[in-house]
């Protein structure tokens, strides 16, 4: 069955953010139903974590109560461990089936079940070439400080080095940024192995670098303009609460009761069930859009819709 992408023709990245709200907008009940379970568990380990490390601390005194407060708090990150992956896949699955690469969200979560080992390897990839660029550019601004001190041109060749290490430092991190997010929706929208993947996402960002850092501010800024009212009602509270405290009891930094922290942690996580699927559509529509502009994506999908159509004729010409 030949494909239907959302994307059949370039772009602009206003475009694009503003096309993952209208599909989010038209698909709200069924990112809710699809989201809605894993996002339940989520906050359940949430709670268990935060209530099990912060009570097992208080009751360190006492090995056994400490232990079986610490043993909830292991069980809630097992939880949130287990409900993160299956958050993943649905919402990769959803990408998958709204950018039109499946034509069913079933069909979309038999494509992703095998994609978990890739999405684990991927994120300690990631977190090891964020750590690989981190260490060599902090070693640049080292070797860069102490001629700052000396007489004659060191100093200026020193201002330069930190300046290099500075946005050499930026500008890989952003890089890797880019790319890890490329190559977690290509594991989604696109049948290959990692390698090939990183690959691939690499060279797409590498060769629209400009683009891609523009794309990153202008998804990142809408993001926070729809996380910012959405959390106002937590933040109230926790602001509200220290504001009243501190004014009763004089404490310059009083302390947040746990059903505060309770609730403050529940309503983040229905937050980030709200604005993850608009981000993962940016970049599922980012993707699609980067190969239509340098693989010809559009043309190499209407060639197999005529080739499609041309069976289709010889087939019933033929009596089938």
């Amino acid at each position: 069955m030949a494909r239907t992408l959302v994307v059949s023709t370039p772009l602009s990245i206003g475009d694009i953010v503003g096309r993952a709200f209208r599909i989010f907008r038209q698909h709200l009940l069924l990112i809710g139903k699809t989201l809605a379970l894993p996002t339940i568990f989520l906050a359940l380990g949430r709670i268990a974590l935060l209530v099990g490390a912060s009570f097992g601390v208080k009751y360190m005194s006492n090995p056994a109560a400490g232990a079986l407060w610490f043993c909830l708090a292991g069980a809630g990150a097992l939880t949130m461990f287990g409900a993160m992956i299956n958050f993943w896949i649905r919402q990769m699955a959803l990408v998958r089936f709204l950018c039109g690469y499946s034509p069913s969200y079933q069909d979309a979560r038999l494509f992703l079940k095998d994609k978990i080992y890739s999405l684990v390897a991927l994120s300690i990839s990631s977190f090891m070439a964020s750590l690989g660029a981190a260490l060599l550019w902090m070693i640049v601004l080292f070797v860069s400080m102490p001629g700052l001190k000396a007489q004659g041109l060191l100093p200026v060749v020193s201002s330069v080095g930190l300046a290099v290490g500075i946005l050499g430092m930026t500008a890989s991190l952003v890089l890797i940024s880019i790319v890890t997010q490329l190559v977690m929706t290509a594991l989604a929208l696109e049948r290959g192995e990692l390698g090939p993947m990183i690959a691939k996402s690499f060279s797409l960002t590498v060769h629209a670098f400009a683009r891609s850092i523009v794309f990153l501010v202008v998804t990142v800024a809408s993001i926070m303009l729809l996380a910012y009212p959405l959390s106002l009602p937590a933040s109230i509270l926790v602001f509200g609460h220290m504001m009243v405290s501190g004014a009763l009891t004089g404490a310059p930094e009083p302390n947040v009761p746990m059903w505060i922290q309770v609730f403050n942690s529940v309503w983040e996580t229905i937050v980030n069930m709200v604005i993850g699927p608009v981000y993962y559509l940016s970049y599922g529509l980012f993707y699609t859009d980067l190969c239509v502009r340098q693989e010809g994506v559009d043309l190499i999908e209407r060639l197999d819709e005529v080739e499609a159509e041309e069976q289709a004729k010889r087939l019933s010409s033929s009596g089938y």
